[in-house]
């Protein structure tokens, strides 16, 4: 996502447009956390939930640990009903 200039008003109120608000997660009325840094203030959600919020993030997901965990174990099982 390219860079996006934003201002600061009258006792430092910005306003995160949108596009950005969703990229990361942040919802309306939702919290963040701000730490300063030497290159700037980095803003992230802050979460009370993180799991619960993790699993809501619109990514794409591949196959689940469980998946994979059962994909392993009817192989393993195959292979010893083979010797």
């Amino acid at each position: 996502m390219a860079e996006t200039v934003l201002k600061v008003r009258r006792k430092g109120i910005t306003i995160l447009p949108k596009r950005l608000r969703e990229a990361a997660g942040i919802a309306e009325d939702s919290e963040v956390k701000a730490k300063v840094l030497p290159s700037g203030i980095l803003l992230r959600p802050f979460a009370n939930e993180p799991v619960r919020v993790l699993e809501e993030l619109p990514i794409e997901r591949k196959r689940s640990s469980v998946t994979n965990i059962r994909r392993l174990r009817k192989s393993i099982d195959r292979e010893q009903r083979e010797k």
